[in-house]
């Protein structure tokens, strides 16, 4: 050591300066650069050109080592320890091949491909133009791949082909960036070079390449319509050939690697077991040429059957594939298979491999004679087979399809049918079927349910086509596959001349081709959309034999009811009811009245004959004198047909198709159940009548429901005290409406008695008399009937006149059932005038000194103090509620009732009372009638003057009001005083002077006392006297007006 360090001592301090000048001649300057690669140069490390102690003495001036390069590229002046040296690289110590001759510019090193054969640290390809990321201190210019060039000359010759080194068409942006992304590049002009799938440093795989050969990933680094480059998955999509999965024959593999094809391993085909990249032999770097399909028949050897048949487009007329090959250009096989793609174009939807069949069989291409209509129903495609169905090795199944279409993979995998599953296109057979369709074959091996059709009239001889006679696979109009889509083609055999003539279906039969909104059970059968057709009852492929059952029934029903029922399950309640027809239980309960296929009426299947015209015709066939219920017949009773005034029974009534609401017997009555036992009578409760009427109480509130409170009624039967046969049978029977109403028969109006016409008055006192059900309310008399109102009222009237029903609802709940007008008093809805009596001294309610007996009633209605509206005397007017005395006349008795000693107005008896009788020879009375009353109180031209002359009981003073001081004593200006009566009447014949204090005194008894019988006589004649004088007052009083 201690000898080293005096040598650099030397070196440095004591060196002659015509030594070092001369080996700064011969080497670069120590200071510079170059001794970072290039120390063994240093003048310090030699001597006499000989080697040191520290150095030895470099005979050779190269120095580009693989340590040398990695001194720097370790990650001290740059890290490509992971892009050169952590994987694979170029060969570097191998023994170049004879065929191959390395240029003098290419240095090797002791005759071996090394580092510095490709690479200089002192010069680049193109120092001027390139950068340092693309020339990497290479020997020579290398943007298109030169420098592989230059050693591997023999690419694409002796007769190979190999991979065309051009620029992409399109997608340049995107294969540029993956190429980069792993080492790789294009040339100068984006065009494919060797480097776009080699890379000398790290490459993915063998060769060199950028990417991994074994899963065809490097090919999808360009591409990438065909296999994914990350995940190297086939993605070019169904009817191209696969790739990444294995190849199960041996012998076929040999074949294909003795043209040159390549497999992975574990046997797996990949792009380059078709296609080779430096040594095709033929387009589309194929590795054998594809003539007469040489390619594909080397694997693909049991498809050679096609040859001349009807698939084999060599024989069809006009074909082109896609791109405008003629089927002599693309050959047998290619003119369907390109191998990256279909050769057609692709139409209609679904699956791939119908879109491949469909790309032929529709419009205008060449399999038109047969075309596949997929806007129609086709056999179903791309689907599993159900669970009863088993698999058969002549119908193969594919996997699913989701990268290619392949019959490959494990038998798991293969589930579904497809056009290929029935068609072998590349066999011989007719329609390329793989099996027969004769005696339904084909079908049934599937189909093993429908096996036992054959054991049928449906599989009988005349069907020579069996399943075929009935199912069309393509091109259906329906969803059943049937040859005729209307009534699921049934008609077209069963029908005069046809198969099926000796079940021929009649003009009306059970509705087909419809909605239901029945709950259908699991024996029958309706399409997708919830339609039922004939299957829905039928099964065209089954035998029945059971019970009374006939062929192709579902359900394997013991008899004809039962399977009705099924369906029809509230109907079978009629069995055993008085509406059960049959006369032996052998018989079906159903067909007494129904015929499924042949009946007479389009509605209901009826089986009765009879003039049908309404939907109530199918009840009246047998209800009428000459039908199987000629005693129970209908005529009259409840409103039938279109209904008016329907707004408060809508929800009951039928909306026909005319958008009018009616009243069918199907609206009371459910003809199949809720009826009473065969033979027995009904009652309101089982008369066949619907159950969900009797839901809010009686059966008639059902549509009435504004008669529900009806069952808390006086005239509800139940009610009733007096019991005659008619009404223990009404009570037995809960019959509440019966008492008054007859639904059918004898029913009138309102569903009276029809005897009893319309008149009120009648049909109320039938049972309110002295012998009717309601003799302790009978009616004597009553208040004016059939008598118009007044003025316009909203109330009930008959004809425009009241009635009994204008003040009672009979069907009210309170004791009178009086009805509710929105007054407090019922009388003066129509006495509107008479309404002020509330707060006078004639409210009997409200004198003080009455007893509490007389004051409730006055209080429950004023009115009836002195009116009774029934069973007042047959003598007396205005409902008078007193009986007459006979004493005096009405027109006086009516105050004189209560204004007398022991009547209830004893505090206001008046002592004088008569008019002079001398008026009767007034000579206007009939101008002043109005203020004249006869005997019986009517206003009357001969009548005389009362107490109605100058009063109006019901208003306590003339333009009073209902707040009227009732608890005022009475003056001579008010106490029920008409107005006028003074100013006019009066002063006609006493003139204004007298008129006044006579009529003010008019109950004066000392006044009256003082007017001496004398004195009288002498105005009588006075008066007769001056009639002039009176007529003079008249005319007076007239013009005043």
């Amino acid at each position: 050591m201690r000898k080293l360090l005096l040598l650099l001592t030397l070196i440095v301090l004591s060196a002659p300066a015509a030594f070092a000048a001369d080996v700064t001649k011969s080497n670069p300057d120590s200071s510079k650069e170059c001794a970072f690669c290039h120390y063994e140069w240093m003048p310090q490390f030699l001597y006499d050109l000989k080697g040191t102690e520290v150095v030895d003495y470099q005979k050779e001036k190269v120095v580009a080592s693989d340590k040398m390069c990695f001194s720097c590229h370790n990650g001290s002046v740059a890290d490509s320890r992971i892009r050169v040296w952590s994987g694979e690289m170029h060969k570097l110590t191998d023994k170049i091949p004879e065929h191959m001759k390395i240029p003098g510019n290419l240095p090797l090193e002791k005759g071996k491909i090394a580092c510095r054969t490709c690479h200089s640290a002192h010069s680049t390809g193109d120092p001027k133009n390139d950068k340092i990321d693309k020339s990497v201190f290479l020997r020579m210019e290398n943007n298109n791949s030169e420098l592989c060039v230059a050693c591997h000359k023999e690419i694409g010759k002796d007769g190979n082909i190999s991979h065309p080194l051009k620029a992409p068409q399109s997608g340049y942006e995107n294969m540029a960036k993956e190429v980069r992304s792993r080492y790789g590049k294009l040339g100068s002009k984006g065009q494919v070079v060797c480097e776009s799938c080699h890379t000398p440093h790290s490459p993915k795989e063998t060769k060199l390449l950028i990417e991994s050969l074994t899963d065809s990933k490097i090919c999808g680094v360009c591409h990438e319509g065909v296999v994914d480059a990350k995940s190297g998955e086939y993605i070019k999509g169904m009817l191209t050939h696969p790739v990444n999965i294995k190849h199960t024959k041996q012998s076929d593999m040999l074949e294909m690697i003795k043209s040159g094809g390549i497999y992975t391993k574990d046997s797996k085909v990949i792009c380059s077991t078709c296609h080779s990249t430096h040594k095709a032999k033929a387009d589309g770097l194929l590795v054998t040429e594809n003539s007469d399909n040489k390619l594909c028949y080397t694997c693909h050897n049991n498809k050679k059957e096609i040859a001349g048949g009807k698939h084999d487009m060599l024989t069809a007329k006009g074909f082109r594939t896609k791109d405008g090959k003629s089927a002599q250009q693309a050959g047998t096989c290619g003119s369907c298979h390109a191998p990256h793609g279909w050769s057609a174009g692709f139409a209609g939807e679904g699956d791939l491999l119908t879109k491949g069949c469909v790309s032929c069989h529709t419009e205008g291409a060449v399999g038109a004679k047969k075309i596949i209509d997929t806007k129609k129903f086709n056999h179903p495609v791309g689907k599993g087979l159900k669970k009863d169905m088993q698999k058969n090795e002549k119908l193969p199944l594919f996997a699913k399809i989701v990268r290619f279409f392949t019959t490959m993979g494990s038998d798991q995998s293969k589930t579904d049918v497809n056009c290929s599953t029935c068609h072998d296109i590349h066999g011989k057979n007719p329609n390329a079927l793989r099996i027969g369709v004769e005696n339904g074959t084909l079908c049934i091996t599937c189909h093993k349910e429908k096996e036992m059709i054959a054991k049928t009239s449906h599989g009988d001889k005349k069907n020579e086509k069996s399943c075929m006679s009935c199912h069309k696979v393509h091109n259906s109009d329906s969803e059943r596959l049937l040859t005729v889509a209307v009534n699921d083609g049934c008609l077209d055999c069963h029908k005069v001349g046809g198969s099926g003539e000796k079940k021929l279906i009649g003009e009306h039969s059970h509705p087909v081709n419809m909605k239901t909104k029945m709950q259908m059970t699991g024996d029958f059968k309706l399409t997708k959309d919830g339609t039922f057709t004939c299957v829905s009852c039928h099964d065209p492929h089954k035998q029945s034999k059971k019970g009374t059952v006939k062929d192709f029934m579902r359900g394997g029903f013991a008899d004809q009811d039962s399977f009705c029922s099924a369906c029809h399950q509230t109907q079978k309640e009629i069995a055993g009811t008085d509406h059960d027809m049959r006369k032996t239980d052998k018989e079906a309960v159903c067909a007494s009245c129904h015929s499924v296929h042949n009946a007479k009426t389009p509605v209901n299947m009826m089986t009765v004959e009879y003039a049908y015209k309404t939907k109530d015709d199918n009840c009246i066939a047998c209800h009428n004198p000459k039908g199987h219920a000629d005693k129970k017949t209908v005529s009259g009773g409840h409103k039938t047909g279109k209904i008016d005034k329907y707004q408060k029974y809508e929800k009951n009534l039928t909306k026909d198709k005319d958008g009018n609401y009616y009243i069918y017997c199907s609206t009371c009555h459910t003809v199949h159940s809720n009826g009473p036992k065969k033979g027995a009578e009904g009652t309101v409760q089982n008369s066949f009548l619907d159950k969900k009427l009797m839901s809010k109480g009686g059966f008639c509130a059902g549509c009435h429901e504004d008669k529900q409170s009806f069952d808390k009624s006086p005239h509800n039967v139940n009610k009733f005290e007096k019991n005659t046969e008619k009404v223990n049978k009404l009570k037995a029977a809960n019959d509440t409406c019966g008492a008054c109403h007859e639904v059918h028969g004898n029913g009138g109006y309102y569903l009276f008695d029809k005897s009893m016409g319309k008149d009120f008055e009648k049909i109320c006192a039938s049972c309110h008399s002295d012998s009717g059900i309601a003799s302790k309310t009978a009616i004597t008399s009553s208040h004016k009937m059939n008598v118009k109102p007044k003025k316009n009222m909203d109330i009930y009237l008959q004809d425009g006149n009241i009635v009994c029903a204008t003040c009672h609802e009979p069907h009210g709940p309170e004791k009178g059932m009086l009805r509710d007008m929105g007054e407090k008093n019922i009388c003066f809805a129509c006495h509107e005038d008479q309404k002020l009596v509330d707060m006078t001294k004639h409210n009997l309610a409200k004198l003080d000194y009455l007893n509490e007996n007389d004051k409730k009633k006055a209080a429950a209605n004023v009115c009836y103090a002195c009116h009774t509206p029934h069973n007042f005397h047959k003598e007396n007017r205005l409902m008078w509620a007193y009986k007459p005395n006979g004493k005096e006349p009405f027109a006086f008795e009516m105050c004189s009732d209560c204004h007398k000693t022991d009547g209830v107005g004893y505090k206001k008896i008046p002592v004088e009372t008569a008019h002079d009788r001398i008026f009767k020879i007034f000579p206007y009375r009939e101008k002043f009638k109005e203020n004249l009353f006869n005997d019986k109180g009517l206003v009357s031209a001969e009548g005389s003057i009362t107490c109605q002359s100058c009063h109006n009981p019901h208003v306590w003073k003339a333009g009073g009001s209902m707040t009227a001081a009732y608890n005022v004593e009475g003056d001579p200006t008010n106490s029920f005083l008409k107005s006028g009566v003074k100013d006019k009447f009066c002063a006609v014949c006493h003139g204004e002077t007298q008129a006044k204090d006579l009529f003010d005194k008019y109950h004066d008894k000392t006044f009256r006392d003082g007017r001496s019988q004398l004195n009288r006589k002498m105005l009588e004649a006075e008066v007769l006297k001056n009639l002039f004088e009176i007529q003079r007052n008249l005319e007076k009083i007239e013009g005043a007006k």
